[in-house]
């Protein structure tokens, strides 16, 4: 059976216009890594079908330790409360991947 370690899987989904401060602020927590891509959706800011400028969205993807969570969360809230939207999903997850559970393992 394969080993697996804990951590967090987060989904940051934010206006593209922001995109470059989720990154600042991922670097700045101590995240090492990301996913990022263009989405499309609709819910309580209407229809985001990315089509004029300004109006896409961009769904990061972070998986981190426990000991990064609170930290990282801290930073989006700050962002969140200078009035900038985004919404901020997270799980907990078993990540099998052995090079990254011994990466965390040593932190």
């Amino acid at each position: 059976m394969s080993q697996s370690c804990s951590e967090k899987l987060i989904h940051i989904i934010v206006s593209s216009i922001l995109e470059e401060r989720i990154e600042e602020i991922l670097e700045r927590s101590g995240v090492d890594g990301f996913t990022s891509f263009d989405v499309r959706g609709s819910g309580s800011s209407g229809l985001q079908s990315g089509h004029l400028e300004g109006e896409s969205n961009v769904m990061f993807m972070v998986v981190v330790p426990d000991r990064i969570y609170p930290v990282l969360v801290d930073n989006l809230n700050q962002l969140m409360r200078r009035g900038h939207h985004m919404m901020v999903f997270s799980s907990d997850v078993a990540v099998i991947t052995p090079s990254k559970c011994m990466n965390d393992a040593s932190s």
